[in-house]
């Protein structure tokens, strides 16, 4: 497990409802994959939110590649 440069997948509200904790861990392994196939960047998801990655470099291309994204927001986890 990667747990040195971690990020964190904040989910937006939809009206009043939270998404759900399956909705969060499907896309955020679907960030994960994205990440590998876009970015060669190898990285472990360790909740239905947060992702590990190997270095500062690989966190802060995930941090930008993910931002555009507008089911969620991206913030590193120090």
């Amino acid at each position: 497990m990667l747990d040195c440069y971690s990020i964190k997948l904040i989910y937006r509200h939809f009206k009043q409802h939270e998404p759900s904790n399956e909705f969060k861990e499907a896309h955020t392994y679907a960030a994960l994959i994205d990440l590998f196939i876009k970015h060669k960047i190898h990285a472990t998801q360790n909740s239905a939110s947060i992702l590990s990655l190997e270095s500062e470099r690989d966190r802060t291309i995930a941090l930008l590649a993910l931002s555009g994204n507008p089911r969620y927001s991206v913030v590193s986890l120090d």
